[in-house]
């Protein structure tokens, strides 16, 4: 299970040079590893951008991982859903598949393509997995929020040489930076 909401993915666009995957092993209520990718923002702190819950730990899994992360811009309207979605049952050959037809069916429940201009308070189809690392996620944000706040509404008091070019840096870049 593979899961990178629109901020994550905003995110990765914004900071995904370099990444760090992790794993935690067996720890969840699934005894399964869970994949977290992360990266590092503007204010030095890490920034989740994709995590998955896998079967297992093997070079194949981790490649799957990785070939999401990489194809996780999504789709961005219907259109483009229904073409990835009609690829994808072809490539894995699941059409016919209950679940496969199931899934499709609640579309419009679980895929941003149709989820643009909708507020879900929060909730959404997949909010088991979601409450693995949403109490993280909701940390991480809320720090990264009162670092923009300190880094657009303060600036550091500079008494030495070189204070030109201090102030210059002070201006371009974030307080942690």
């Amino acid at each position: 299970m593979f899961w990178s909401d629109g901020i994550c993915r905003k995110n990765y666009k914004a900071f995904g040079t370099v990444i760090t995957f992790d794993t935690t092993y067996k720890v969840n209520a699934y005894k399964k590893p869970l994949v977290v990718i992360i990266g590092v923002n503007n204010h030095r702190k890490a920034v989740p951008f994709i995590v998955a819950l896998v079967t297992d730990e093997t070079e194949v899994t981790y490649r799957w991982v990785l070939q999401w992360l990489l194809e996780a811009d999504g789709c961005s309207t219907s259109n483009e859903f229904e073409e990835a979605w009609e690829e994808l049952m072809q490539i894995y050959n699941v059409q016919e598949l209950r679940w496969a037809q199931e899934m499709y069916e609640k579309k419009e429940k679980w895929s941003e393509a149709f989820m643009h201009g909708l507020f879900f308070a929060g909730m959404r189809s997949t909010q088991r997995f979601v409450q693995l690392y949403d109490r993280v996620l909701e940390k991480i944000r809320f720090e990264e929020d009162q670092d923009d706040y300190i880094s657009t509404h303060t600036f550091p008091v500079i008494h030495s040489i070189l204070g030109e070019i201090k102030t210059q840096a002070a201006l371009t870049y974030t307080s942690a930076m």
